[in-house]
């Protein structure tokens, strides 16, 4: 018979983020694909340091010998975007899969979830995941595929960066938080993903605000050293954005978002703005090996130029969503999951 115990962690130490970092790392790949382990304590700061604008739950389960063996995360932000709705993990080690902890562990997250009226659970899993079998069992729905890539800088091919745009177009950049005209013009352009190929965000626009950029920078800040944003312009009127991420110590680079116009698109702005980023990237010599980007798999646009940049596929990943009443109902249905 399973012995174990639950209890709930508010504030994580540590020694016990690190042992819930193993218990990821040894079942899923979210740790251990990124290209430098260093890209782990940087997922633990964001853990370990008081942030108002991330609210992370923990729920860790023990075996006797007092040896975490599962793990469930509550993970939300405090934004005016979708404001009930939060991201679900829940990882149990292969000896004590089956025997009823992980369903254990998803009550336990799911009471507090309804008190604090979160009632929208998204999740993430790569392909080669058990939690495909997990989440399809609480009802969840997959919504889209998104497929990572790294780019070695070392095989970028110089004639690739040699990009021009016409006098009419400008490019602004600048390190970390927006302010002024730029502050004002980032949420012009954030609004820009709202129609882009991305089945995690479904069919809902994002209402995006000066105060929302912010919050979103002040999070952004906690895990990230340095990070770069561009808008593009024409004439007076933003068109497209991209940034950029550094983490302390890391050698590789995260590229976020590209988005562009809707009546911009598919004229090479997309390709103009990512080749940029490449050429600061490699000029500034910050030791950067790698560059490293995230999209749906539906996004056939971005992931050609990508390919065409020479950024290899990495990691592959499925979005998942299901509502909390379907969960509570699936919870009840089954004696374990």
């Amino acid at each position: 018979m399973c012995r174990y115990s639950i209890c709930k962690v508010s504030v994580l130490d540590n020694n016990i983020a690190k042992n819930i970092a193993n218990v990821f790392s040894s079942i899923d790949i979210e740790f251990s694909t990124i290209d430098n382990s260093n890209n782990e304590t940087n997922y633990l700061a964001e853990w370990l340091v008081p942030n108002k604008n991330r609210i992370n739950h923990f729920w860790i389960a023990k075996n006797r010998y007092n040896q975490i063996i599962g793990v469930a995360i509550l993970k939300y932000k405090n934004t005016i975007i979708d404001p009930n709705s939060a991201r679900v993990d829940i990882r149990v080690l292969k000896k004590y899969r089956k025997k009823g902890l992980g369903k254990e562990l998803l009550i336990e997250l799911c009471n507090f979830a309804s008190l604090i009226n979160r009632n929208k659970f998204t999740s993430r899993t790569n392909k080669q995941s058990h939690s495909h079998y997990f989440l399809r069992k609480i009802g969840a729905l997959q919504k889209d595929i998104t497929i990572g890539k790294t780019l070695d800088l070392k095989n970028v091919n110089p004639k690739m960066l040699n990009l021009t745009i016409g006098n009419d177009y400008r490019l602004v950049k600048w390190e970390n938080e927006a302010k002024g005209t730029n502050l004002t013009d980032l949420v012009k352009a954030k609004h820009f993903l709202n129609d882009m190929p991305s089945g995690s965000r479904e069919s809902v626009s994002w209402v995006f605000s000066e105060n929302w950029v912010i919050q979103e920078e002040k999070t952004r800040k906690v895990a990230t050293e340095l990070w770069y944003t561009y808008l593009l312009y024409h004439k007076n009127m933003v068109i497209g954005y991209s940034d950029v991420d550094f983490y302390e110590g890391n050698k590789t680079a995260y590229q976020i978002d590209t988005a562009i116009h809707p009546d911009y698109r598919n004229k090479g702005f997309g390709k103009f703005l990512k080749a940029r980023i490449i050429n600061d990237i490699i000029n500034e010599n910050k030791g950067i090996k790698y560059i490293r980007t995230f999209n749906s798999s539906s996004n056939h646009s971005m992931n050609r130029i990508n390919s065409e940049f020479g950024f290899i596929e990495s990691i592959f990943y499925s979005k998942w969503i299901v509502n909390l009443d379907i969960v509570i109902e699936k919870l009840n249905k089954y004696e374990k999951i």
